[in-house]
């Protein structure tokens, strides 16, 4: 996120108005002249060189310090009386500074940054806003003679500025009792104004945030101010999130408290989904993980087969076809290799191939002829050997295969194994 504020602060702040100006385009707004259009560009710079140098520096604790920035404010209020000498009216500085901070939050909740950075740049901006909205209502309808002469008119401004304040904002005395309050604490309390003043201001609270406010009301020195987050009650029981800052005046002998209440149910919402992403995204990263680790070893276990089939198989039958002087011997066992190399490239199981090659010149022959169907009898005159020697063949042959103690026939085991053969062929 500092990165968007650092580096090239003008291109952030030329994406953003340009933002801006199509959101006042896009909502039928009057045209803006371009007196006013400059003096909201000049807010505009202003605003995001506060963000870059208090949120951008990672301060959370320079918020309070960015409130009371003067700078800032007299900023606003320049560029809010070139508005105003131009003819526009309060209501419209107000809709139209109020899109410029829209933007600035879609601006801020687009970047793929950490929740606690968008929260910092969020507070701050919001901060950063009120204290601007609030210098510019003040000074809005003023003149230097009406600071001076026109007390009535001052007291009406802050009256308007207390109640139009994005916070709620609620005065105690020393019994705490509500005294006052302005009308967004009524919409976050879910209250009336009557109704909220003489309320006890631990009944808008649970037990813990009470203890805090009353430890607060203790502690604080005149002008001093602290923050705690600390539950809020609805009118309907809900509690809710709350951002609160207290601060002490003493007026007249008499010690209160303002109460300042920022509701951050959306925040902690914002905050929850983000965190919600996160761990969803690092449940895929493990998945991921494990799923190549599978592949890997599957990879390792497919190039070990591999290497014990070669091994055991394929170069043994080179070297029997090396040393085998018949070319129907060579034949057989050339055949048998070719079977083993295609099921190696192509995945099939070779395992009645590779039990084949283990077969001795003889016992080839001896297949050959059981395949062509000659009986024991005729194979023995054949070859010229005794009927008892072609059975011991036949046996060690079984054995070979692995067809021992199994009722299945060798002429049909070797037919079959030639048609498979012979498919693989055709298929190929």
């Amino acid at each position: 996120m500092k990165e968007r504020f650092e580096g090239k602060p003008g291109q952030a702040q030329s994406t953003l108005f340009k933002a801006w100006e199509q959101k006042i385009e896009q909502s039928g707004s009057k045209e803006i002249g371009a007196a006013e259009l400059a003096a909201f560009q000049a807010v505009f710079t202003g605003m995001i060189e506060i963000l870059h140098n208090r949120a951008g520096a990672g301060k959370a604790e320079s918020v309070h310090q960015l409130m009371e920035d003067l700078s800032v404010s007299a900023l606003a209020v320049d560029q809010a009386a070139v508005c105003r000498q131009s003819g526009m009216s309060l209501v419209r500085f107000v809709y139209l500074f109020k899109a410029m901070v829209n933007v600035c939050e879609e601006y801020i909740m687009d970047h793929d940054s950490s929740i606690e950075e968008k929260i910092l740049y969020l507070t701050a901006l919001h901060r950063v806003a009120d204290r601007l909205e609030y210098a510019v209502i003040e000074d809005w309808h003023l003149s230097d003679g009406d600071r001076t002469h026109d007390q009535h008119g001052t007291e009406k401004m802050r009256s308007a500025i207390f109640q139009s304040v994005g916070e709620g904002i609620l005065l105690v005395d020393e019994d705490m009792e509500v005294v006052k309050a302005n009308h967004q604490a009524s919409e976050i309390y879910g209250l009336s104004r009557e109704n909220l003043i003489g309320a006890d201001i631990q009944s808008l609270t649970d037990r813990p945030g009470a203890e805090k406010l009353k430890a607060f009301f203790n502690e604080l020195i005149e002008g001093q101010r602290l923050s705690a987050e600390i539950a809020g009650i609805y009118v309907d029981g809900r509690m809710f999130p709350t951002r609160t800052t207290v601060t002490r005046i003493d007026l007249d002998g008499r010690r209160l408290w303002t109460i300042v209440v920022l509701d951050t149910t959306e925040e902690k919402a914002l905050e929850n989904r983000l965190r919600h992403e996160k761990i969803q995204t690092e449940e895929m990263n493990l998945t991921l993980k494990n799923v190549l680790k599978s592949i890997e070893s599957d990879r390792r276990d497919f190039e070990k087969s591999i290497s014990v089939k070669i091994k055991t198989s394929i170069l043994p039958g080179l070297e029997k076809i090396r040393r085998e002087s018949d070319a129907g011997v060579r034949n057989s066992y050339l055949g048998l290799l070719a079977d083993q190399l295609v099921a190696l490239t192509s995945g099939f199981d070779a395992g009645i191939d590779a039990e084949m090659l283990k077969l001795t010149r003889t016992e080839i022959e001896v297949c050959r002829l059981i395949q062509n169907g000659l009986s024991g009898k005729e194979i023995s005159e054949a070859m010229n050997l005794a009927f008892e020697t072609i059975q011991t063949h036949r046996k060690n042959i079984r054995k070979k295969l692995k067809l021992s103690g199994k009722k299945i026939n060798l002429n049909a085991y070797l037919t079959n194994r030639i048609c498979e053969a012979d498919n693989k062929e055709n298929n190929a």
